[in-house]
């Protein structure tokens, strides 16, 4: 049934806030320009590096400021920023149940590796897909189709965990039920017409969410309108 959970990275496994407010704050000060409160960071940090960059400076200097902060963020990636609360313990009894593990963020690729690695390097996630030049960026459903592809999975076997509207969408663009974690950078509204399947506080309300006969009842569901579907191509291919 359910074969495999994505993950978003920040603000969803790991809290990376104080190493972006300081990078960004070391990169401001740099070129003259006031620092900013991690409160600020929290509203700026879901829409990725280069738009909390853009809302910062003026456009004719904002790519020289971008490229010295992502210098002073990859020396600094895991100064404090560290897994949520019972994150770790969680995905290892999620692998140990045979679920599949992955990662889909819009940090660039090789960020997202190094923090997994240097965070959860005892865990192994069977996918990680991250931001590389060129690729689209969630909420693009790209780089979630391409670990589904990657590890043979169907959209109604996966499960979306995030912490942002992005995070929402890119599920609903894959067809992939979501859940919402409270604890990140991000909140819901209407505005944003999104419909997660949960909204959970704690990282052991996945677990609850995956058990629950709701959950169960979802996947059954899913797996007969996949079956009637499939009868339904067949039907029509002897009729031709």
């Amino acid at each position: 049934m359910l074969d495999c959970i994505i993950f978003d990275l920040d603000g969803t496994l790991v809290d990376t806030l104080g190493d972006i407010s300081d990078a960004m704050n070391r990169t401001l000060a740099y070129f003259g320009f006031e620092t900013k409160s991690q409160d600020n960071y929290m509203q700026l940090i879901g829409g990725g590096s280069r738009n909390m960059v853009d809302s910062l400076v003026p456009a004719d200097i904002a790519a020289q400021v971008y490229d010295h902060f992502l210098a002073q963020y990859e020396y600094h990636m895991t100064d404090r920023t560290c897994a949520y609360p019972d994150v770790a313990a969680t995905l290892r009894q999620l692998q140990q149940d045979g679920i599949k593990l992955a990662v889909v963020t819009n940090k660039y690729y090789h960020q997202a590796v190094e923090i997994i690695e240097a965070l959860f390097g005892d865990i192994q996630f069977d996918a990680i897909q991250g931001y590389v030049p060129g690729a689209f960026r969630k909420p693009h459903p790209q780089t979630t189709f391409a670990v589904l592809d990657q590890l043979d999975v169907s959209p109604s076997n996966a499960l979306f965990v995030g912490d942002t509207p992005t995070d929402m969408k890119t599920a609903a663009a894959a067809g992939i039920d979501s859940v919402f974690v409270t604890w990140g950078y991000g909140e819901l509204t209407d505005a944003d017409n999104c419909q997660p399947m949960k909204c959970i506080d704690h990282i052991s309300g996945l677990t609850e969410v995956i058990q629950s006969p709701e959950y169960f009842g979802r996947q059954i569901a899913l797996l007969g309108s996949t079956f009637d579907k499939a009868f339904a191509n067949l039907a029509h291919q002897a009729a031709i």
